[in-house]
């Protein structure tokens, strides 16, 4: 399988780089309806290339146990997909609980997305975090579209 990871702390924007590039697809001809829960989604989005179906999943959610589980579940429900794009919190209380439901394997393809938090400090912050959100936005499409 192919995975494309959203990887930070709290509060670095892992969800919302999910929903934008979910916006992103959307925008490019891809369909689905997602499932929101919260401030999270899953979803399924498809779109046929060179007379191929291709398939996607999305998970924004990565901050508690049932999130996962239900992530896993969401998942194991909408396969077999092309790329499978999930956000993983590093600094997750339930410290291993990511791999409990997400192991990868030799054959598996996976890219990581780093993502930090921008401090408030900086005179410059909120354009800092404009042009930080574009560069990770353009990394996520870039490393996607190398999956694919």
């Amino acid at each position: 399988m192919n995975f494309l990871i959203l990887h930070g702390t709290a509060n670095s924007g892992k969800t919302e780089g999910v929903k934008r590039f979910c916006d992103y697809l959307k925008q490019n001809g891809w369909m689905g309806e997602a499932e929101e829960l919260g401030n999270d989604i899953r979803i399924v989005l498809k779109k046929k290339i060179n007379d191929v179906e291709k398939r996607v999943i999305l998970c924004s959610g990565s901050d508690a146990e049932d999130i996962l589980c239900g992530n896993k579940r969401y998942i194991e429900k909408n396969n077999p997909c092309d790329v499978l794009v999930l956000a993983r919190r590093l600094d997750n209380p339930l410290n291993g609980i990511f791999e409990k439901y997400f192991s990868f394997s030799e054959t598996d393809r996976i890219l990581i997305v780093p993502m930090a938090r921008i401090s408030g400090r900086h005179n410059d912050c909120l354009n800092m975090r404009q042009r930080y959100r574009d560069e990770i936005d353009r990394l996520t499409q870039k490393l996607f579209f190398e999956l694919l």
